[in-house]
């Protein structure tokens, strides 16, 4: 069947889409017949066919992830860690901006992940951008939505990149954490919760156009 998927997610996490490769027959109403086998929240929306030697995975150029959480998670330590009135200031959403913008390039995120090498080529990503957009309120909550594309992400990566800047903005961490972290030393790094990130965007640009966009 050579089944293969663009992205994968860790335990815990949801996607909101995926690209899938594979070989099958294109019977008369392929997608509804297929469906007809699937829970009810999750269907086929479409299907393209390509060349015999197409691997979604490896043809899949960026991906986007998206991670909310509520805003007092930015608290500083010294506050009450579950204030639901807390809002997250101008000042502080710059902070975060800035530090999300380290990440952006090319860095050796080994601490970043489990199993992995300082001296391991793998460990090397590339993040095209990271930002944290403007906060809404829902619920007398208020919440912000990080968004991060990337060429690929390793396990935990992502969760780590977030939990990290959140420390540094809780007052947990040093703000030169961020480039020790790319160090060969070893740097513990915290893990933000799965609940928050959803898989959003695949890009596959030297294929067709973006399959999903924002």
């Amino acid at each position: 069947m050579s089944f293969q998927r663009c992205a994968r997610t860790d335990k815990g996490v949801s996607a909101a889409g995926q690209v899938v490769s594979l070989k099958v027959w294109l019977i008369d109403d392929i997608l509804e017949k297929i469906n007809s086998h699937l829970p009810s929240h999750i269907r086929i929306l479409g299907l393209k066919r390509v060349t015999g030697g197409f691997n979604s995975k490896n043809r899949c150029d960026a991906r986007t992830y998206v991670y909310m959480l509520p805003t007092f998670a930015f608290a500083h330590k010294d506050r009450d860690a579950q204030d639901e009135t807390y809002r997250l200031s101008a000042d502080t959403l710059r902070q975060v901006n800035r530090l999300l913008a380290c990440y952006k390039g090319t860095h050796n995120f080994h601490n970043f992940t489990s199993q992995k090498g300082p001296r391991e080529p793998s460990a090397q990503r590339y993040v095209l951008d990271m930002f944290c957009e403007e906060p809404f309120e829902r619920d007398g909550m208020e919440f912000a939505v990080i968004k991060v594309k990337g060429q690929s992400f390793m396990t935990h990566q992502i969760r780590k990149m977030v939990g990290l800047v959140v420390a540094i903005v809780k007052g947990y961490a040093p703000e030169d954490v961020l480039e020790r972290s790319w160090g060969e030393a070893k740097v513990d790094v915290p893990k933000a919760p799965g609940l928050g990130l959803v898989l959003a965007c695949l890009m596959l640009v030297r294929v067709c156009r973006p399959w999903l966009s924002f």
